[in-house]
C-alpha cells in the first residue's frame, strides 16, 4: 500500500478520534515542518477570557458560574459547548481583585520597573471538567499560533506544485500525526489521558520548538496560574500543571490532600490548610459544650477531606456524630427534600458544613420554605462569609451562623476600582456584561458601541475599557456563546444609567475582604518571585529580556518572603502553606435588619496550644437572635448523684441516667461513672459526696438492746429473788439435800450470766471487749461446775447403801470445791492467755456499709480459736453435765434433782448449737445480739429448771419439804 493511500485511509477514524481531545481542551495537533508548534487550536469554539497583555502573563481562573452542566460524551459527534449557570458576584469581585493587583504593580516602579504584567482570566465554572478544559485553552493560548499557521499555510501555497508538497498533503500529515496521539493515548486509558498527552506533546517537540513560539504546556505562554476557588477542580489542574513545575497559587482551596508535594509539586496557596481551620472548628464547637452535632458535606474533596478530619478529631474529644448528609452534585427534589427531613428530625442542633454557597442554595432554601429555625450552623470558609445566602428569606434560619474565615482587610483603592466597572460591546468584556445583566436584571443590547434604547454609554470610557483588553480569536464565536447566554431569560432592556455605587451585593461589599485578599497576596507573591528572578535593582530597571522557566519561577516563588501594607508577613512553607491565621465570623443583624458579618475571636493556628482560640462569648448571637449558647444533646446530661448508662448500638453521646449506688457518688454534672466512698465514709442521701460512716453497734438506746436489757434485769431479779428464798429457807432439807453452798454459788455465777451480756451492749471500748469474752467464758464455767458437782453428789447419794457411806465421805463439801476450783481454773488460764496475747479491740468493719450503709463498730478477735476453745471448754463440761444427769435421771428423788439437770443440760445445749450458725450468718450488731440472745436463754433454762421447782416446793408446798421427801418414800 503506498504512503498516500495510508494516509487517506485513516482520515474518518483520525477525525472522529480527534473530537474526544476536545472535552479536554486539545483540539488539534499538528507536525508539519520543525519550526511549527505542537498544539494547535482549531476548532469553531473560543473560552471567553478576561486579557490584558504585557512582558509577562499571569493565569486566572475563577468560578464565575456555580452550576456546570455534566458533560455528555456520545463519542460518535464533537462535544457542544455547554454553558454554565448561576452567576456569583463575590467570585466576579475576587477575579476583577486580580486585575486591580496587577494594575496596581505596574503602577509600581520599585517591584517591577519598566516590565508589565499581564493577565488572562477564565470562568472554570467550579467543576473538574470545565476547570480542565479552561486550563488547556488558557496556558496553551497564544496569538503566535494563529498567525504563525496562517504564515506557514500561505508559504506552502506559494510553493510550485512539483515541490512534492501540496496543502492537502500538509493537513494528511497533520491528521496521521493527530492519529498517532490519539491512538496511543486511547491504549492508554482514560484515567491518564490528560497527563498523556501532555507528556507525548512534549516528546514530540524535543529538539523542534521554537523559541520563539510556545507548545501545549512545557513553554507555556502563561508561565503561572492563580486558582482555583474548590478543592477538587484544583486537585485536577495541580496534578495536570504539576511535571511543567508550572506553578498553581490557589487562594481558597483548602483540602489537606494538596499538601503532598510528591503529587502536588507545583502548589501552592495564600489560604491555610484544612488541616488548621478543622483543629480551629474541633476547638470551637467543644469549647462551646457542643458534643452531639450534623455534618453536611458535598461529593467533592473539600468536604470529603475536611468532614472525615472533623470527624475523627471530633469523636477524638468525646464527641458524638449525629449523622452526615451529602449533597451530590446535582441533587433531586426528592432527595433534597429527604435531607430537610433528617435535620428536622434530628435531636442534633448544632451542624458543621462543609461546603460552597452555591451547593447548600437548594438544601437551605427548602429548609427556609419549610420555616425550619433553632438550627446552629457552623460554616466552613468556604461559605461563612458568601452574601448569596444572606438574603432576607434566609434570616431566620441562617442568622447565628458561626464559623471560620480568613482575616479581612480593606484595600485601599479596590472599591472606587470596582465601582469604574462599565458593560462594554468590545471583545472580551463579556464576563462585565453578564455581571452587569445579572446585577441589575435587565438585558444588554449594543448597536454598535452604543446601547439599544435610551442608552447613556454612547462610547466606553477610556478608563474602564483599559480595565480589559479585547481578547484574540473568533469573536463571532464568541459573541454567538455570549448571546445564547443573554437570551436564556427574558428581562427588560438595561438602560446603561445604573449605577454600581446604589447596589448592596457581594461585588460591592469590600469593607473586609478576605477572599479578595488571598488573591491579592496572590499576585504580589507572583510578582516578588520575578523582582528577584529578573534581578530588578534598587535603580528601577529589570533584566526584561532575560528568558526562564517555569521551574524557576516556581523555584522563587517558594522562597518569597515579604510584608503586605497591611503589615502581613507573606511567605510558603515547606508544603507551600501559609501562615493560618482565621477570624471567627458570626451572622448578626444590623439596625437595617441586614445581615452583616461581625468578627467574634480570631484563630492562630501557630500559638501554643491552649492559645490558639480567642472568643468573646458575650458578643455572639446565636440562632434565631438568642443570647445564650445552644444546647445541642442527644440525651440531657446525667445530674449529679447519677451516672451515664450508654444504650447499646447508639453512640456514647445517647444514654440513660441511672442513679448511683449506695456509697458512690458523683458530684458532676454529666458523668460517666460513680466514685465509690473511702473506706468509713458513706454517700449521702443524693449521692453527691461522702460523709462519715454513720456507726452502728448494739445500743442501749435501741428497741433490741432495750428488750434484751429488759431481759437482763428479769434474769438478775428472778435470780435475787430465788437467792433470797433459799437464804430464808436454808436450813430446810430441800435447800440442804445438795450442799446449800454449791447452790448459792450457782445461784451467784448465774447471775452473773445474765449481768455479763451487759457488757455486749454499748458502743464497744477498749476495756469491754477484753472484758465480755472473758466475764461469759469464766461465768459460764463457774455455773456449769456447779452443775457438775450438784450432779455427782445427787449420783453419789443414791448410790450409797447407807446413810454415813463412804461415798459420801470422799465427796465432801472439800471435795466439791475443789472440783468446781479444778475445773474453773482452766478456763480462767485460757481466758487470761488470750487477753494477754492477742486481746480483742475495738473495729469499725465497713464490711456491711455497701449493703446497710452503716460501720458496724464492734470487737475484733485477732485470734478467733480462743474463743471457740473458750466456747469449747464450756460445751465439754456442759456435756459432762448432761451424761451424769442423764445417768441418774430414774434415781428417786422426790425433788427430780436429775431429771431437770438432764432438761436444763438439753436446753442448753439447744441453745448454744443452734447459736453457732446463727452467729456465724448474722450480720453486724445482729452477731452481738445472737450471742446475747444465747447467754440469756442458757441462762434462764438453768435457772427455772433447776431452782424455780424448788422454790415451788419451798413456798407452795411445804408439806413435801421434810427429809423424807429426798428419797422419795414420801407418798406423791
Amino acid at each position: 500500500m503506498s504512503k498516500e493511500s495510508s494516509l487517506e485511509g485513516g482520515v474518518v477514524e483520525e477525525e472522529t478520534m480527534a473530537e474526544r481531545l476536545t472535552g479536554v481542551g486539545i483540539e488539534g495537533v499538528s507536525g508539519v515542518g520543525s519550526s511549527l508548534p505542537q498544539c494547535l487550536r482549531l476548532g469553531d469554539s473560543e473560552t471567553l477570557a478576561l486579557q490584558s497583555e504585557g512582558d509577562v502573563v499571569i493565569g486566572g481562573l475563577f468560578p464565575l458560574h456555580y452550576v456546570a452542566p455534566e458533560p455528555q460524551h456520545s463519542y460518535s459527534s464533537k462535544p457542544l459547548l455547554t454553558h454554565c449557570t448561576g452567576f456569583d458576584h463575590r467570585a466576579f469581585r475576587w477575579m476583577m481583585t486580580m486585575v486591580f493587583a496587577v494594575q496596581e504593580i505596574n503602577r509600581n516602579s520599585s517591584l517591577l520597573p519598566g516590565f508589565k504584567l499581564g493577565y488572562r482570566i477564565m470562568d472554570s465554572c467550579d467543576h473538574v471538567h470545565t476547570s480542565l478544559q479552561t486550563l488547556f485553552s488558557l496556558v496553551s493560548h497564544s496569538t503566535a499560533v494563529t498567525s504563525e499557521v496562517e504564515r506557514m499555510t500561505e508559504k506552502r501555497s506559494d510553493m510550485p506544485k512539483d515541490s512534492g508538497i501540496s496543502t492537502e498533503e500538509i493537513k494528511t500529515v497533520q491528521k496521521t500525526r493527530k492519529k498517532r496521539m490519539l491512538t496511543m493515548m486511547n491504549k492508554r486509558g482514560t484515567e491518564s489521558n490528560e497527563n498523556f498527552i501532555k507528556e507525548n506533546i512534549t516528546e514530540e517537540t524535543m529538539g523542534t520548538q521554537s523559541e520563539t513560539l510556545p507548545s501545549c504546556l512545557a513553554g507555556s505562554p502563561v508561565p503561572a496560574v492563580i486558582g482555583l476557588a474548590s478543592s477538587s477542580p484544583t486537585r485536577a489542574v495541580a496534578h495536570t500543571l504539576g511535571p511543567f513545575n508550572i506553578p498553581l497559587v490557589s487562594y481558597f482551596a483548602t483540602c489537606t490532600c494538596l499538601t503532598d508535594k510528591k503529587v502536588y509539586p507545583s502548589f501552592l496557596r495564600t489560604v491555610p490548610s484544612d488541616l488548621f481551620q478543622v483543629r480551629g472548628l474541633v476547638q470551637l464547637v467543644t469549647f462551646l459544650g457542643w458534643r452531639w452535632v450534623g455534618t453536611i458535606g458535598t461529593t467533592d474533596d473539600y468536604s470529603h477531606y475536611g468532614i472525615q478530619a472533623f470527624s475523627n478529631q471530633f469523636k477524638q474529644q468525646g464527641g458524638c456524630l449525629a449523622f452526615h448528609l451529602t449533597i451530590s452534585k446535582s441533587p433531586t427534589v426528592a432527595e433534597i427534600q429527604e435531607m430537610a427531613d433528617r435535620l428536622q428530625r434530628s435531636t442534633a442542633q448544632v451542624m458543621v458544613v462543609f461546603a460552597t454557597e452555591g451547593q447548600l442554595l437548594e438544601l437551605l432554601s427548602e429548609l427556609a420554605q419549610r420555616n425550619v429555625t433553632g438550627i446552629q450552623w457552623v460554616a466552613s470558609e468556604a461559605w461563612v462569609t458568601a452574601s448569596l445566602l444572606t438574603s432576607p428569606r434566609f434570616h431566620p434560619l441562617l442568622e447565628g451562623t458561626l464559623g471560620f474565615s480568613f482575616p479581612g482587610v480593606r484595600i485601599p483603592g479596590l472599591k472606587e476600582f470596582l465601582l469604574n466597572v462599565r458593560p462594554s460591546p468590545e471583545p472580551g468584556m463579556e464576563f462585565v456584561n453578564m455581571f452587569w445583566e445579572e446585577l441589575f436584571g435587565c438585558k444588554l443590547q449594543f448597536v454598535g458601541d452604543r446601547l439599544k434604547e435610551n442608552g447613556t454609554l454612547d462610547k466606553p470610557d477610556s478608563q474602564s475599557v483599559s480595565l480589559v483588553i479585547p481578547i484574540v480569536g473568533k469573536t463571532s464565536t464568541i459573541n454567538q456563546s455570549f448571546e445564547n447566554y443573554k437570551s436564556a431569560a427574558e428581562k427588560p432592556v438595561c438602560t446603561g444609567s445604573e449605577d454600581l455605587s446604589f447596589t448592596d451585593s457581594s461585588y460591592t461589599d469590600v469593607s473586609q475582604v478576605r477572599i479578595s485578599y488571598n488573591v491579592y497576596k496572590a499576585v504580589y507573591a507572583i510578582a516578588h518571585a520575578l523582582h528577584n528572578l529578573l534581578s530588578c535593582d534598587s535603580e528601577g530597571m529589570c533584566e526584561k529580556n532575560k528568558s526562564f522557566s517555569s521551574r524557576q519561577l516556581l523555584d522563587h516563588l517558594k522562597m518569597v518572603n515579604f510584608t503586605t501594607q497591611f503589615e502581613e508577613k507573606v511567605y510558603f512553607d515547606s508544603n507551600g502553606e501559609p501562615v493560618p491565621l482565621y477570624d471567627i465570623i458570626n451572622w448578626q443583624k444590623d439596625s437595617n435588619d441586614e445581615i452583616r458579618f461581625i468578627k467574634v475571636g480570631n484563630y492562630d493556628g501557630s500559638a501554643p496550644l491552649g492559645q490558639q482560640l480567642q472568643m468573646e462569648k458575650s458578643t455572639i448571637v446565636w440562632t434565631k437572635g438568642q443570647s445564650q449558647v445552644p444546647v445541642s444533646q442527644c440525651s440531657v446530661p446525667c445530674p449529679p448523684g447519677s451516672r451515664q448508662a450508654r444504650r447499646p448500638g447508639q453512640p456514647h453521646c445517647c444514654f440513660d441516667c441511672l442513679s448511683c449506688a449506695d456509697g458512690e457518688i458523683s458530684n458532676q454534672t454529666g458523668s460517666t461513672e460513680c466514685t465509690k466512698c473511702p473506706e468509713y465514709y458513706w454517700s449521702d442521701k443524693d449521692n453527691v459526696k461522702c460523709v462519715v460512716g454513720v456507726e452502728e453497734f448494739l445500743s442501749f438506746y435501741d428497741t433490741m438492746g432495750i428488750i434484751l436489757v429488759a431481759l437482763t434485769v428479769l434474769g438478775v431479779v428472778l435470780t435475787t429473788i430465788i437467792t433470797t428464798v433459799f437464804h430464808r429457807f436454808r436450813f430446810t432439807p430441800i435447800v440442804k439435800a445438795n450442799n446449800s453452798e454449791i447452790s448459792f454459788l450457782l445461784l451467784l455465777s448465774l447471775k452473773l450470766c445474765f449481768l455479763c451480756s451487759l457488757v455486749f451492749i454499748g458502743q464497744p471500748s477498749v476495756w469491754t471487749c477484753r472484758l465480755r469474752q472473758a466475764a461469759f467464758g469464766i461465768s459460764f464455767v463457774l455455773c456449769l461446775s456447779c452443775l457438775l458437782v450438784k450432779t455427782i453428789v445427787v449420783l453419789s447419794a443414791f448410790r450409797a447403801n447407807a446413810p454415813g457411806s463412804r461415798a459420801l465421805k470422799l465427796f465432801g463439801p472439800s471435795q466439791q470445791r475443789t472440783l468446781i476450783l479444778c475445773t474453773t481454773a482452766p478456763q480462767v488460764c485460757l481466758c487470761t492467755g488470750w487477753l494477754l496475747g492477742a486481746p480483742p479491740f475495738p473495729f469499725r468493719n465497713p464490711t456491711y456499709q455497701a449493703s446497710t450503709g452503716k460501720i458496724v463498730v464492734e470487737c475484733k478477735e485477732p485470734w478467733p480459736p480462743g474463743f471457740y476453745l473458750v466456747l469449747g471448754y464450756i460445751g465439754l463440761l456442759a456435756f459432762l453435765c448432761l451424761l451424769l444427769a442423764y445417768l441418774g435421771r430414774k434415781l428417786p428423788d422426790t425433788f427430780n434433782e436429775a431429771k431437770l439437770i438432764t432438761f436444763s443440760m438439753l436446753i442448753f445445749w439447744a441453745v448454744w448449737i443452734s447459736f453457732i450458725p446463727a452467729y456465724v450468718s448474722s450480720p453486724g450488731k445482729f452477731t452481738v445480739a445472737v450471742e446475747i440472745f444465747a447467754i440469756l436463754a442458757s441462762s434462764f433454762g438453768l435457772l427455772l429448771c433447776i431452782f424455780v421447782p424448788k422454790c415451788y416446793i419451798i413456798l407452795l408446798r411445804p408439806e413435801r419439804n421434810i427429809k423424807k421427801g429426798m428419797t422419795g418414800k414420801y407418798p406423791r
